[in-house]
């Protein structure tokens, strides 16, 4: 089987392209295998037995390609292996590399994981690996970049081609099965800070303006995996899948004596200044608290933010979520609690959860999906 080589070429205006050169087929020539999404308003690039796009209004002096290669057959080997290959051929000159994270999507099988490489002409390059798998199936998307500022506008873009990935008509299945897929979430145990550091979610409070708060999180998973972003469906599963898309709020941590050293998935690193407090820990002065479920009875009553965000617990399970001057700006039903969720079901049956924990040193305060309430 001839080897994939990634090449970087320098056209006339010194910027890179990305080509794809004696690629293992695994279909035929007119078969490419892989279904897609075009970004909306990019300009396709010429890529050899690939598919390139690239955005409009570049700035002078930078790039940006989201590349993906056609189907290739597993065979008698894992996806993890076939992955770890493609990030081995690649034709660049690596200088920081962040952690593969692994997971499922769509019935589909991922890793991801984004590499900082050092071009003379280009700079500093970030590169995402993406990599898809059905199980008989294998597929590379990538993304590569010389501006940090290009990689954050066009992140949405980007999620959402690789969101659109799927395989046309597969080939036989193989002799060997295919290796499970892993789990894309994971269980948020109860926060706890131990001799070995912290557990579970912790929260912090940041004054960010006149009568404004910001609430931030820190999550810390078995394995020394932390997260720095609420969950988004409530508090007790933390989503990896994110973690694809947003490597800079995903990474590992180490706890040594005074310090945390964190090196987050996009290949940043971090050392922070740690110490336990009498309610939790400080990172760099900023202290962060255990996040608590909180009860029923706790909750009953009206909590309300400063922007005019209101909502009512009743004794008997129901609730009422509004906005001061709006009328019936949510509907009103009943809820549940279970740890850090909050379960609330419509009158007409629909169900939406939320990340809700008990704040401030006497209950009066809870956080709701970020948001700082307080006892009316």
């Amino acid at each position: 089987m001839t080897p994939k080589v990634l090449l970087l070429r320098r056209n006339g205006f010194g910027l890179l392209l990305l080509s794809l050169l004696a690629l293992a087929r695994a279909a035929a020539a007119d078969d490419f295998g892989v279904t897609y999404q075009p970004p909306p308003g990019w300009s396709p690039v010429p890529v050899e037995d690939s598919r390139g796009f690239s955005p409009p209004g570049l700035p002078p002096g930078t790039f940006m390609l989201l590349i993906v290669s056609h189907a290739d057959t597993l065979a008698a080997q894992t996806f993890r292996a076939w992955y770890d290959h493609q990030l081995a051929i690649a034709d660049l000159q690596i200088v920081e590399r962040g952690e593969v994270i692994e997971g499922s999507a769509h019935g589909l099988q991922f890793a991801v994981t984004t590499r900082m490489a050092q071009d003379p002409q280009a700079g500093r390059i970030q590169v995402l690996f993406y990599g898809i798998s059905s199980g008989r199936q294998a597929a590379l998307a990538v993304m590569m970049t010389n501006s940090g500022a290009l990689s954050q506008q066009h992140m949405p873009v980007v999620r959402a081609f690789f969101d659109s990935l799927a395989f046309g008509a597969a080939p036989a299945a193989p002799e060997t099965p295919a290796a499970p897929p892993v789990v894309a979430a994971a269980p948020i145990p109860p926060a706890a800070l131990g001799e070995g550091g912290p557990q579970g979610m912790f929260y912090l409070v940041r004054v960010t303006g006149m009568q404004q708060l910001q609430v931030e999180a820190r999550i810390f998973l078995p394995g020394d995996r932390i997260l720095r972003f609420l969950p988004a469906h409530g508090g007790d599963q933390a989503d990896l899948a994110a973690c694809a898309t947003t490597p800079d709020q995903c990474g590992t941590y180490q706890l040594d004596g005074a310090a945390m050293h964190i090196r987050w998935d996009n290949g940043a690193a971090q050392q922070l200044a740690f110490a336990r407090t009498e309610k939790g820990f400080t990172l760099d002065d900023d202290e962060f608290k255990p996040a608590h479920p909180t009860s029923a009875a706790a909750l009953t009553g009206a909590w309300s933010t400063i922007n005019g965000s209101r909502i009512r617990f009743d004794g008997d399970g129901g609730y009422e979520w509004g906005t001061a001057g709006v009328a019936n700006a949510k509907p009103a039903g009943s809820y549940e609690l279970n740890g850090l969720t909050l379960s609330l079901r419509h009158a007409d049956g629909g169900v939406e959860t939320h990340t809700l924990f008990a704040t401030g040193d006497r209950g009066e305060a809870i956080c709701l999906d970020g948001d700082w309430y307080v006892r009316e």
